[in-house]
């Protein structure tokens, strides 16, 4: 029988004691490079992308689309490889969201898009600010959650805790950023007396500006001192309530004028604006605060969230698992 060149090819290396040797290498590359390649949940293609806030105080949403997103959107989709433009509205906000081609350049996009925004800046409407210009990218999508909860825990115990394991996940070398999501953040919050402030006859913009004057710390100097050189710090940051109570707004009648005087300040959890809760069985719903990891691009998504982190809070029988941290004994 007359074989072609295929045929031919095929009958030497199933009759040569090579072709094992062969299909092992090529198994063990295989291997290899499982074992070795970096898993990644969303593939690592590059698609720059960019949000371009506006802010327009004062505005309506309809005077914001007609004066500033409409006109953008003609200009930036003039721009090369520039696929979507998308905008949204609200009052005295715009946002303007620009996605190119799939592969394109991510710096040479950028550079594109402050050129067009700085060659048409002189048509912006007025008391229209410079927008700022966010890069997003596959990475900016976490890959690993945390959720912490436990029985007789609000959202005001949680958060604090949150933070800390925060801190803590940030110390990994592949970790970009962790985000907070739930719970209510410690805030000092000066809730102004309008009678007492026309009592004294001072507006709230002066409360404020002393406010931020006295927030500051700042170094003075340096001097040698028994062979070491000695750091001067003026100033110093706001700690807690009690800093704030004691700032001085002004003097009356040679009478020292405190924010104590003028309004109530409160230590303590920031305003509801988000509420998160879990349940197990449905039985019973349970506050709750979530941690969303990224990762550093060309991370192995799989290896860091396999990295151990060595936290427990303080005095808490806490219990971990893959996806969670809840409290197991918790009462109260």
């Amino acid at each position: 029988m007359k074989q072609n060149i295929a045929g031919r090819l095929a009958g030497i290396f199933l009759e040569s004691k090579l072709t094992p040797l062969l299909m092992a290498a090529a198994l063990g590359v295989g291997v290899w490079t499982l074992s070795t390649m970096a898993s990644e949940e969303e593939p690592q293609i590059i698609v720059p992308l960019a949000d371009l806030y506006l802010p327009l105080p004062g505005a309506s949403p309809v005077e914001v689309e007609n004066r500033v997103l409409i006109p953008l959107e003609n200009v930036l989709s003039g721009i090369e490889g520039v696929e979507y433009v998308y905008s949204h509205a609200e009052p005295g906000f715009g946002l303007v969201t620009v996605r190119y081609e799939v592969g394109r350049d991510m710096e040479r996009s950028l550079v594109q898009l402050y050129s067009t925004l700085m060659k048409h800046a002189d048509r912006m409407p007025p008391g229209l600010q410079f927008p700022l210009v966010k890069t997003v990218t596959i990475d900016d999508v976490p890959f690993f959650t945390a959720t912490l909860f436990g029985a007789g825990m609000d959202g005001a115990t949680l958060r604090p805790l949150a933070d800390e394991l925060r801190s803590e996940l940030q110390t990994l070398a592949d970790v970009r950023d962790v985000k907070v999501v739930g719970g209510y953040p410690r805030e000092i919050r000066v809730e102004l007396d309008p009678e007492r402030l026309a009592t004294y006859r001072i507006d709230p913009l002066t409360v404020v500006e002393r406010l931020g004057r006295e927030n500051v710390e700042a170094e003075a100097g340096t001097f040698t001192f028994d062979d070491q050189v000695v750091r001067v710090v003026t100033g110093s940051f706001l700690a807690d309530a009690e800093d704030v109570e004691n700032v001085v707004v002004d003097v009356r009648d040679g009478a020292l004028v405190q924010v104590r005087d003028v309004a109530d300040v409160v230590d303590g959890p920031a305003e509801v604006t988000q509420y998160t809760f879990h349940t197990e069985g449905g039985s019973e719903w349970l506050p709750m605060v979530s941690l969303a990891v990224s990762k550093r691009p060309g991370a192995d998504a799989t290896e860091l969230g396999r990295a151990p982190v060595s936290w427990t809070p303080p005095g808490t029988p806490w219990v971990a698992t893959r996806s969670r941290l809840r409290c197991g004994t918790c009462t109260g």
